[in-house]
């Protein structure tokens, strides 16, 4: 049996998709766990999108907790050069 996902219009095979909803659902409670996220919460394109590439890459949930939102913080806030007191 497949799913067929609109989005990606890729097919899916039910243990992957399984293995795909664990992997998701595990990166939330580590976010929620570091106070990165809150419930009720609903990733926009972009998240989905990089949280796959993440997946595809092999990180766990947890190293894709701390290169989400390492990412997300970097970019943040401003690094200062210490060489001349500028931004």
């Amino acid at each position: 049996m497949e799913y067929n996902v609109p989005e990606t219009q890729h097919r899916i095979a039910v243990d992957e998709l399984h293995k795909i909803v664990e992997w998701t659902s595990a990166w939330y409670e580590q976010a929620r766990a570091a106070n990165f996220v809150s419930y009720p919460y609903q990733a926009d394109n972009a998240v989905v999108a990089r949280l796959r590439q993440y997946y595809r890459a092999g990180l766990t949930p947890a190293q894709a907790v701390e290169a989400y939102f390492g990412l997300a913080l970097a970019t943040l806030i401003p690094l200062k050069c210490a060489c001349s007191g500028r931004r």
